[in-house]
């Protein structure tokens, strides 16, 4: 009996010892201010493209991450005061960024280019429909579908439709 005894107490010796050197399942997270070059503290918008890197739209515009950088993204025309307020992946990979200014861009190639949109409020939501188009829905009460295949391809709808449309539901 007392040989029985000391065989279990040396396996839960031996158990408990190890158990204080052995790490589970321990997660580690890193926490982005703006001590870690994060471009904003405020985000609006984030996104993470087909190669990995995370899009950042924040009140000083767009930051690319790539898991240990940030690095700023320039819009084609630069104006200082642009900032993505809405985003959206589509179905083929590319990004779309709505912006407070009202504009609209898109991804190609790793670039960014512009949708020659007539708008000029800010872009509230950012859909992509079953049928591949692109909905843009600013802060005004029109609505905007572009095809992502080809987007010069644009249509507006008027104030009176998204009201009729508005009133249905």
């Amino acid at each position: 009996m007392q040989t029985k005894a000391k065989i279990f107490i040396s396996i839960l010796s031996c158990l408990l010892l190890f158990s204080v050197i052995l790490d589970g399942q321990t997660y580690r997270f890193k926490n982005y201010g703006i001590d870690s070059k994060i471009p904003n503290g405020f985000i609006y918008t984030l996104n993470q493209d087909n190669n990995g890197y995370l899009w950042i739209g924040s009140g000083n515009g767009l930051s690319k991450f790539d898991g240990f950088d940030f690095y700023n993204i320039e819009f084609p025309d630069s104006l200082p005061d642009r900032y993505p307020t809405s985003s959206l992946k589509d179905n083929d990979g590319n990004l779309w960024f709505g912006c407070n200014d009202g504009t609209v861009f898109f991804t190609e190639n790793g670039n960014l280019k512009s949708v020659n949109l007539s708008n000029t409020r800010s872009i509230s939501t950012m859909l992509c429909g079953p049928d591949g188009f692109i909905y843009v829905i600013p802060q005004s009460r029109s609505l905007f579908r572009i095809n992502s295949k080809s987007p010069k391809e644009i249509k507006e709808y008027s104030k009176k439709l998204v009201k009729e449309l508005k009133s249905g539901y």
